[in-house]
């Protein structure tokens, strides 16, 4: 017998015909704005800011300087920041096509980052993805063509509190330099 899960509409009715009310916004098991525009099956634009390049860590409109990833051209490398887990290849595959969607969007994105100064918040983040990189590529050897398996191992292992401490450390040191970098930019673009 085949079963399936009520639609949020199918819920409310049926609780309206019982006689009871709808849970208040923000309590435990209250329908949030998002459940019901999924319910009114509005498409919602994914929150760009938080993307990431899953190379070498520019954030989406925050780029490296020195950053010669691929994803300009394709964006197929651009992952969410505030995800904790490693992607599964159905995910990974999404998240390629989501970024080549919002291809254009990205890259305006980045112009007009490009244009700011990055804040020392923006550069302790460049400094923690950089020690991250440093370290993933310490861990590789060196090795690009690596299975989803493999990849989530490291993650998995860059994500341990002892690992965290590394990456602070290096992240420490390494912040001068992505300070540099970042008055080196500001200069050749005053020069432009």
């Amino acid at each position: 017998m085949h079963t399936f899960k009520e639609s949020l509409w199918d819920n409310i009715h049926k609780k309206r015909k019982e006689g009871r009310p709808m849970r208040k916004p923000g309590s435990k098991g209250a329908p949030t704005d998002q459940d019901f525009k999924n319910a009114r099956g509005e498409s919602v634009d994914k929150d760009m800011s938080n993307m990431v390049c899953e190379d070498c860590g520019c954030s989406f409109g925050e780029p490296v300087p020195d950053c010669n990833c691929p994803h300009d051209s394709n964006g197929s490398n651009w992952i969410d920041s505030d995800t904790n887990e490693a992607l599964n290849m159905q995910q990974r595959l999404q998240r390629s096509r989501s970024a080549r969607r919002n291809k254009q969007k990205m890259a305006r994105g980045r112009k007009r980052a490009e244009r700011k100064t990055a804040t020392p918040d923006v550069i302790n983040k460049r400094a923690v993805k950089a020690a991250r990189k440093a370290l993933y590529k310490k861990l590789t050897k060196g090795a690009t063509d690596l299975s989803p398996g493999r990849k989530k191992e490291l993650e998995a292992r860059l994500d341990k509190p002892n690992m965290k401490n590394i990456v602070q450390r290096l992240a420490k040191k390494l912040r001068p330099k992505i300070r540099g970098l970042e008055k080196e930019r500001r200069a050749n673009r005053n020069k432009s």
